[in-house]
């Protein structure tokens, strides 16, 4: 029996919710040559009944004796793919129906690119919305500093460029698997998204990045291992101050907020001498980051308006007339409440 061209790799644990509309989502693909890998990681409920409800010869089920998380089951799902061509998908998300089809014309159309993740469409019980993400490699990868531009489960690369590496998944991330991954990948292929969506990422309380974002330092490796090629730095407390200026981390520190500017100064400053990001794609991220950075931060009152204004970075994003007025009003009121 030849093998198939794609293996959609699936890791479920305890996802009987959602995991009828997600199986089904692949099942139904117009592209029809592949394996479909699912790994029962140690599941309690109904899952493995599920998955076993199933009479396509396609599906393949892996039992794991117990949990042992999505990383080292992702691993060990990768040692049994047989097609030339992986594709991820996760057991609470939906895969629209010419997903694999166009993903692989993609692939085979730039043979450049060993890594292809897609648009997608947020969803929850209460909206959708669509999230852009950049479809190319030198976006994708300036923003690695501080997260991951494509979405894990949406994402189909090829087997060959995996062989690559020392190691797939790094097992001691729960959570950012996938960007450490990317990271590495990157120096040898090149990490694109098709321009359409052609996935559904669902958005609860329930999943895995939502429960161990906490307990996950993957972000300060990445982080670390960019710094030192920028030779930087590469500190916990740089690594700190970068992830705090991605998720808008409020403060009262003036100095942490002159730290972080100063980081983002020299990141700026040393990547123009290496290059190792596109220099124009950087300063924009930083620029636009900063920005929203300093506008959380308007409890410090017009001194944070006034040190993003003189900063350098302040050049690189063009905020709206009503995103700096609003900036203004809010530190203005702030300024005066801490006064009072």
């Amino acid at each position: 029996m030849a093998d198939p061209k794609v293996s959609v790799l699936m890791s479920v644990y305890n996802g009987e919710k959602y995991l009828r509309e997600a199986v089904e989502s692949i099942l139904n693909q117009t592209f029809r040559d592949f394996e479909f890998i699912i790994i029962d990681d140690g599941s309690t409920d109904s899952t493995n009944e599920i998955i076993r409800s199933y009479s396509d010869c396609r599906i393949r089920l892996l039992e794991n004796e117990e949990n042992i998380g999505l990383t080292k089951s992702l691993n060990k799902g990768i040692d049994q793919c047989r097609g030339e061509y992986i594709a991820r998908m996760d057991g609470d998300d939906v895969s629209l129906q010419h997903r694999l089809s166009k993903q692989l014309e993609y692939l085979i159309n730039n043979p450049e690119v060993g890594v292809c993740g897609t648009q997608v469409k947020l969803i929850n019980k209460t909206f959708e919305k669509n999230i852009e993400l950049p479809t190319g490699h030198d976006e994708i990868c300036a923003y690695m500093i501080f997260t991951s531009k494509l979405a894990h489960p949406s994402i189909m690369m090829r087997k060959t460029v995996l062989d690559q590496l020392d190691c797939i998944y790094n097992e001691k991330y729960r959570t950012s698997q996938d960007l450490d991954l990317w990271e590495r990948l990157s120096k040898h292929t090149k990490l694109s998204n098709t321009s359409e969506v052609l996935f559904c990422y669902r958005n609860h309380p329930n999943q895995i990045s939502n429960s161990n974002k906490s307990i996950d330092d993957g972000y300060y490796d990445v982080g670390k291992r960019i710094l030192n090629d920028l030779q930087l730095n590469p500190s916990i407390k740089n690594t700190k101050l970068l992830r705090d200026m991605w998720e808008c981390t409020r403060t009262n520190s003036r100095e942490l907020i002159c730290m972080t500017l100063d980081l983002a100064e020299n990141i700026i400053i040393e990547n123009k001498k290496k290059l190792l990001f596109d220099q124009k794609l950087i300063q924009k991220i930083f620029g636009k980051q900063w920005y929203y950075f300093c506008r959380k931060n308007t409890q410090l009152g017009v001194w944070i308006y006034n040190t993003y204004n003189y900063s350098s970075l302040y050049k690189y994003y063009a905020a709206s007339r009503k995103e700096r007025s609003l900036f203004m009003f809010y530190s203005l009121i702030s300024h005066k409440n801490y006064i009072l």
